[in-house]
């Protein structure tokens, strides 16, 4: 694993902006159970892929396991403005704020996570649906 580290950190060193080095090098990070030093590498691929919920995404899973729960919301929370559709990262930020004490707010954030997974009614009752609902059965 320590190879592996090397080697992305020297990719970065090459070549600073390419995002899915830091990504490779946290996970090894947390894979070898360093989960503050994994913390700096996020930090970095956050400022240098602003854009990606990945980086948001992954610091704000290693502070909820360090149980720095303020910080891991307003990070998740970073992540869920960033990718609205995915509703793993909503699961994931109620429990932050389940962990924290905040329950309200775990339950508005379960709640819009059960939301994003379901289909909404326009798209799962298209015209000329192969699966047709059982009212047209009738």
């Amino acid at each position: 694993m320590d190879l592996a580290q090397e080697a992305y950190r020297k990719v970065i060193d090459i070549a600073p902006e390419l995002s899915v080095s830091y990504k490779a090098l946290a996970s090894t990070l947390l894979a070898s159970g360093k989960l503050e030093d994994s913390i700096p590498v996020w930090q970095q691929l956050i400022k240098v892929a602003p854009d990606e919920p990945d980086g948001p995404s992954g610091l704000g899973a290693v502070l909820l396991l360090l149980k720095r729960y303020p910080e891991a919301a307003s990070t998740l929370e970073s992540a869920v403005k960033l990718n609205p559709e995915q509703a793993s990262l909503k699961w994931q930020l109620a429990s932050v704020y389940l962990r924290a004490g905040d329950d309200d707010k775990a339950a508005a954030m379960f709640r819009k996570a059960v939301e994003t997974r379901r289909p909404s009614r326009s798209r799962s009752c298209s015209m000329g649906s192969a699966n047709p609902s059982p009212r047209s059965a009738r």
